[in-house]
């Protein structure tokens, strides 16, 4: 949660040192029920990826499985979800299926269908 706060004041310094924590942030995403604490969480990821989306793509599995364990987000948190993913697979272009190949095939698929991607 902390991490979301700042990921939310200050996403260029995080940002800097995303693919050093991607992993375990979207991991620690997982356990927490679906709340105003857990949106600010994903909020402040999300400020951090679009700040440096490369950051993000080693761990893009346990980001699909955060998302697709967020049962009820906001309307605006699902569309910013689908920037994000909309996002990765433009900027992965064709390595986009070699990245989400990786994940969980039921998390991926919940996350594709939810999100449109």
């Amino acid at each position: 949660i902390t991490l979301g706060r700042v990921g939310l004041v200050c996403p260029e310094i995080v940002a800097k040192h995303l693919h050093h924590f991607a992993k375990q942030w979207c991991k620690n995403l997982l356990h927490f029920h679906d709340s105003d604490e857990r949106e600010h969480a994903f909020r402040g990821l999300c400020s951090v990826i679009h700040k440096n989306p490369r950051g993000i793509v080693e761990a893009i599995p346990e980001l699909v499985d955060a998302l697709a364990r967020y049962y009820n987000p906001s309307q605006q948190m699902a569309l910013v979800f689908h920037g994000i993913l909309a996002g990765l697979k433009k900027m992965l272009g064709d390595k986009w299926r070699d990245y989400f190949g990786r994940c969980d095939k039921h998390a991926y698929d919940f996350v594709s269908n939810r999100y449109r991607i």
